[in-house]
């Protein structure tokens, strides 16, 4: 009938068409993530995933398998575990539930855990302001984080910094 705003008689506001959907509860949003653990038994290695990975790339998997051999002496094969967040699974998507699920996760590894990459190392809580090379010590853990595999991979020098701390720290527990 082109009637756009209805008014009550005698007011002088529109009046606002009742709404049918009740209040939405707000719910705590936590961060986004995807980090894949192996889990080589003497180290373990942490790097980020992107959220459409479904498993860790065949050439990041290949380096990491060559610096369990570097380490180990020999191949092995690791224990992959991957944590996607947020995780359909759990109730809380909270940032709080996401450290404690990858606090859980770390706490199944090895003493020594490698973490490539700056996208991996700020989800670790008590990983603050990481720096490649930085060596820290998390839940009774020795930490090393590295730049990215795919940073470390462009060139020589990223391997020979790579293999550098590696041997600084080579008292592996």
């Amino acid at each position: 009938m082109g009637i756009d705003v209805w008014t009550l008689r005698g007011a002088s506001t529109p009046c606002a068409p009742q709404s049918a959907q009740p209040a939405r509860e707000e719910v705590a949003v936590g961060p986004e993530f995807h980090l894949c653990f192996l889990n080589y038994r003497s180290f373990a290695i942490c790097l980020s995933l992107d959220q459409n990975e479904k498993v860790i790339s065949v050439s990041a998997r290949a380096f990491c398998d060559d610096v369990a051999l570097a380490l180990n002496g020999s191949a092995v094969n690791p224990g992959i575990n991957n944590l996607r967040w947020p995780n359909r699974a759990a109730e809380d998507h909270s940032a709080k539930a996401a450290d404690s699920a990858v606090l859980q996760r770390i706490n199944a590894l090895p003493g020594l855990m490698l973490i490539f990459g700056q996208t991996a190392a700020s989800v670790i809580p008590g990983v603050l302001d990481p720096v490649p090379g930085q060596v820290l010590e998390l839940n009774g853990r020795q930490v090393l984080l590295f730049n990215a595999i795919d940073e470390l991979c462009q060139g020589a020098s990223g391997k020979r910094t790579l293999w550098q701390i590696l041997q600084r720290y080579g008292k592996f527990p």
